[in-house]
């Protein structure tokens, strides 16, 4: 007998680690794997419409868009290819082996322009696709802390924002879901 609280579906939990491509529709690279689980979070934006006649009670509330962000940590060794694969999140010495690792780029960096197609795989579905997340066009960048130890993997948080794609479907400008039980 199943106790409360455990057993059942649990085929739409994500766990481990994921396979990062970068580009898979282009010139498709393979950016490392994250270390351990990655969170998505989807923020709505929304606005309250208000009528003087109900004073501060809204009498509407206006979607007027999203935010999606894909947070995960690395080891030093993948985002060293994460960084290739992106065309230098440091500008020093990127694309050459190299022993030391810049921070710091002069100038303005706009994600429509380095943002790229980002597919997330989970290494726990081996060649099926059917749990994958595709991020249609985002900019990854190093954020939060870093675990520089003697003990073990450096690791590295690193977060990753979506922006509107031109080219995608309405209903998936920021990012696809694949689920293979959906709605079952």
């Amino acid at each position: 007998m199943v106790s409360p609280g455990q057993g059942g579906d649990i085929t739409l939990v994500r766990t481990g680690a994921h396979k990062i491509t970068v580009d898979p529709a282009g010139t498709p690279k393979t950016a490392g794997f994250t270390h351990g689980n990655l969170t998505f979070t989807v923020t709505v934006n929304k606005r309250d419409v208000l009528v003087a006649e109900y004073g501060t009670t809204p009498a509407d509330i206006e979607i007027t868009g999203q935010r999606c962000t894909v947070k995960w940590t690395m080891i030093e060794r993948s985002l060293k290819i994460l960084d290739i694969a992106l065309q230098g999140i440091y500008p020093y010495a990127y694309e050459t082996a190299t022993t030391e690792r810049g921070i710091g780029r002069s100038g303005i960096q706009r994600a429509s322009v380095r943002g790229k197609q980002i597919l997330l795989h989970p290494l726990s579905q081996g060649a099926g696709t059917g749990q994958d997340i595709t991020l249609q066009q985002a900019i990854i960048t190093p954020t939060g802390n870093v675990e520089l130890s003697d003990q073990g993997d450096q690791l590295w948080e690193v977060e990753a924002d979506c922006i509107v794609s031109p080219s995608a479907s309405d209903g998936q400008l920021l990012a696809l879901i694949n689920e293979a039980n959906l709605g079952a």
